[in-house]
């Protein structure tokens, strides 16, 4: 495994410059937190990939693919259902808002105590999923070089902290990109590795049923089965209650803090397509290899120290399937998607410090407001302190014992979410609601979600479906009461929240808004770094310890990655250059104007 940790270092030393080179886009805190409004599609939407990839694909989720079969689909194929949506409205939307962070979005609506409130919860949420990401990442590099999970948790931690505050959004989405190329390409590979195991699709689906699991593998279980195997998963109510959380999400402004970034509402449309479509497609490379480990290597699964050890399938498969060099790659897959997860623990909770709570304070104490350079470094120092709160949280959650990480998810999402999403979400459509439906909503959601703590604390828990279902009846509804009372608005509340719609309704003007793009720049710093991580790839043919089989499959990594480098290399290079010609002809002609 020496090999594999030399890839690892080699690939993390490619990670720091180029969080080094982004760095010198972020001239100010929203080019930190927002790449200043210039993302293209095919860059945020990438991110937004990855994002939604998280490494919970690899571990908490794999868990369920491991025991639970084509259940795994239902995560990620609900989001075709509600993607027309996405696509059509609240893609452009979520742009024209206008906005760095979801709680400004909700003040502009809602006023300064519901923005301080939802502010104080997101933050509070991002950090659970930071952690529980965080620990995810421990669990797949422990189960392939089987070191301790905490100590893995403190390290790889501490990497990500120093990448991550590095280049602000400029290097998330960029790094997010170059490695979003390396996790689609282990995940091809490695899917095509489980399916030769067994002679193709048809073969794995003949061993399902020789190993008896057909029936357990079923996307839906019936009640009977999820009560005796699934401890109530997996039925119907719970998949109805899994797909209501995931729209819940989705019609929110869990999206939005990538659409912030991009430069109008048509590469917002891209970027939701985008990030529609490859979740369903890939999830298809997730379950392969989840499922491979259980019919073929179940007791290596089985024997890992894990307090879950199905969170090990992805791994265990892995190991057994990969040639020598891109086990350390598939490594460094995990890294991007815990990165591009963290980001969202790490640099959008800063955001919402320096952008909502920060000026806030401000004003109440009566201090001036801090200069554009001193609240970037603030930013950064800020990603550090958050950074290492996350770091602790995974090590509280790598301690719990009898729960997998799925299941923490899960339970936090079923609680926090709700009560976070009404307001978010009918705030958005809804016009005639008062200042007060929004803190309402919430209070009541996160009421009924503490009296779920108590009885599960008391020894009997509520289902995932009661947690969803109980607290968004109680969010909505109390939001829905409070309607009457807008008539009791004042003036000026009633003529913020026009302003509010009618904002949200105009277009983008993207010259007079942000400025000048820099597409070609983007591209052809990416397509540069793509190709030497592409070239890289193909330099550990010369491993020893592989066969000719091997060197091919590693050779097919690499030509997957330059394949999308190098074109991009090309296109950024020549537009770049076409640039400053025209640069070059406007001052020319205007010094001969002058004369």
């Amino acid at each position: 495994m020496t090999i594999e940790w030399i890839i690892i270092g080699v690939y993390l030393v490619i990670l720091v410059v180029m969080g080094s080179l982004f760095s010198r886009m972020n001239a100010n805190t929203s080019d930190y937190f927002r790449s200043g409004q210039r993302g293209t599609w095919w860059l945020v939407g990438m991110s937004l990939v990855m994002a939604s990839t998280s490494t919970s694909a690899f571990t908490g989720n794999a868990g369920v693919g491991y025991e639970a079969g084509f259940t795994f689909f239902i995560i990620y194929w609900a989001w075709l259902v509600i993607l027309p949506v996405e696509y059509s409205v609240l893609a452009p939307m979520f742009r024209r808002l206008r906005a760095t962070t979801t709680p400004e979005v909700i003040c502009e609506r809602f006023g300064f105590a519901t923005e301080q409130i939802v502010a104080a919860v997101r933050i509070i949420t991002f950090i659970l999923y930071g952690g529980a990401w965080l620990w995810g990442l421990a669990i797949f590099v422990g189960s392939v070089f089987g070191f301790p999970t905490q100590i893995l948790i403190v390290i790889l931690g501490l990497v990500v902290i120093f990448y991550s505050t590095t280049g602000g959004k400029w290097a998330v989405m960029g790094t997010d990109f170059i490695q979003g190329l390396i996790m689609i390409s282990m995940c091809v590979l490695l899917g095509y590795l489980c399916l030769r195991e067994f002679g193709g699709a048809s073969g794995m689906i003949a061993a399902i049923r020789e190993q008896g699991l057909w029936q357990q593998y079923l996307p839906i279980k019936s009640k009977e089965m999820s009560e005796t195997l699934f401890d109530g998963k997996y039925n119907w109510s719970w998949v109805a209650a899994l797909f209501v959380a995931g729209c819940m999400w989705r019609f929110s402004m869990g999206a939005a803090d990538k659409l912030f970034s991009v430069k109008d509402e048509k590469e917002a449309k891209r970027v939701m397509f985008m990030g529609g479509i490859a979740g369903p497609v890939l999830s298809v490379f997730f379950l392969i290899p989840d499922i491979t480990s259980r019919l073929l290597y179940s007791e290596q699964v089985m024997s890992t120290n894990l307090s879950k050890p199905a969170e090990s399938a992805f791994a265990i498969a892995s190991i057994n399937l990969l040639p020598q060099g891109l086990i350390g790659m598939m490594v460094i897959a995990m890294f991007a998607a815990c990165m591009s997860s963290l980001d969202t623990g790490m640099n959008s909770n800063a955001a919402m410090i320096i952008k909502n709570i920060y000026p806030r304070l401000s004003v109440l104490f009566n201090m001036p407001l801090a200069s554009e350079k001193k609240l970037l470094s603030a930013s950064r120092i800020l990603s550090v302190v958050l950074g290492a709160i996350i770091i602790s949280v995974a090590l509280y959650l790598s301690n719990i014992k009898g729960m997998g990480m799925f299941e923490i998810l899960m339970d936090t999402n079923a609680i926090l979410s709700p009560p976070l999403v009404v307001p978010m979400v009918l705030g958005l459509f809804i016009r005639k609601a008062p200042k007060c439906a929004g803190l309402v909503s919430l209070a009541c959601g996160v009421s009924v979600g503490l009296v779920s703590l108590y009885f599960a604390n008391r020894g009997t828990p509520w289902s995932y479906p009661q947690k969803v279902f109980t607290i968004l009846g109680a969010s909505v509804s109390a939001f829905l009461v409070t309607m009457p009372f807008y008539r009791f608005s004042s003036a000026e509340y009633k003529e913020k929240v026009d302003r509010f719609f009618i904002k949200k309704r105009t277009p983008i003007d993207f010259e007079k808004e942000v400025g000048e793009p820099n597409d070609q720049h983007q591209m052809a710093m990416l397509g540069t770094f793509a190709c030497i991580l592409g070239v890289f790839v193909f330099c550990l043919c010369a491993i020893p310890g592989n066969d000719l089989q091997g060197r091919i499959y590693i050779v097919f990594v690499a030509l997957m990655i330059l394949s999308v480098g190098l074109p991009m290399l090309y296109l950024g290079r020549k537009l770049v250059k076409e640039k400053q010609r025209g640069t070059a002809s406007l001052k020319f002609d205007y010094t001969n104007t002058a004369k």
